[in-house]
């Protein structure tokens, strides 16, 4: 449907080919922001010296990101699809409802 997780993650090679220099700059600023990051630091360094290096690699980033919202959605339970693919074994995948996001 029109959910955005409905879109192939991979892309199209029709979408591919028209992606600009201004939507990865676009998607880069709605997705990396100072309050999504997550640091582990560990040797011989103090909180002070961290911070100031923190600031200089991470400090141009905007404080939040601006992602937009993703909507609910009803599961839609009971569903059967069998697809048939030529392989030396059967694999079967099946699919509940998980942890809310």
């Amino acid at each position: 449907g029109e959910h955005p997780y409905a879109r192939p993650d991979q892309g199209t090679k029709e979408s591919l080919a028209t992606i600009t220099a201004e939507d990865l700059r676009a998607f880069h600023k709605a997705n990396f922001a100072r309050a999504g990051l997550h640091v582990a630091v560990v040797g011989d360094i103090d909180a002070a010296t961290l911070g100031g290096k923190l600031d200089e690699v991470f400090g141009e980033l905007p404080d939040k990101q601006t992602l937009a919202p993703v909507a609910d959605v009803a599961p839609k339970l009971g569903q059967q699809l069998e697809v048939n693919y030529d392989l030396p074994q059967t694999s079967l995948q099946l699919a509940w409802p998980g942890v809310k996001r």
